[in-house]
């Protein structure tokens, strides 16, 4: 029996594990919830119309992704043991792309939420 043959097996015995993929969600919807919190509490206490705190939380998040696009690259070389494969990098290029924008929106949103709430 071949290799690829045994681990077919056993990826298709393992089933799909809704279980593991809730409890993920779960984790993400409470860090989010955490993220939106901190994020009303730090901004709370500057002023209205300054624009500095924003700005500096979108530098601090441009660096922060830009490190783990980063550490993905030499993680995926040292995993592969050759060098930049090209198809890794249009997928963590497209997946930081996405990522932005959708991080923006989300704290964006939820700072919003919590300005009326509270």
């Amino acid at each position: 029996m071949s290799t690829a043959s045994l681990y077919d097996s056993h990826i298709s015995s393992r089933g799909h594990g809704a279980g593991f993929a809730s409890i993920v969600a779960l984790l993400l919807a409470i860090g989010v919830l955490y993220a939106g919190i901190q994020l009303y509490i730090d901004l709370s206490s500057a002023p209205v119309m300054s624009a500095l705190p924003y700005i500096l939380l979108g530098f601090a998040l441009l660096i922060a992704l830009g490190f783990e696009m980063c550490n993905g690259f030499h993680d995926t070389m040292a995993a592969n043991g050759s060098g930049l494969q090209w198809g890794t990098v249009k997928s963590l290029a497209l997946a930081w792309v996405l990522t932005l924008p959708a991080a923006i929106t989300l704290s964006t949103c939820l700072f919003a939420l919590f300005i009326h709430l509270f």
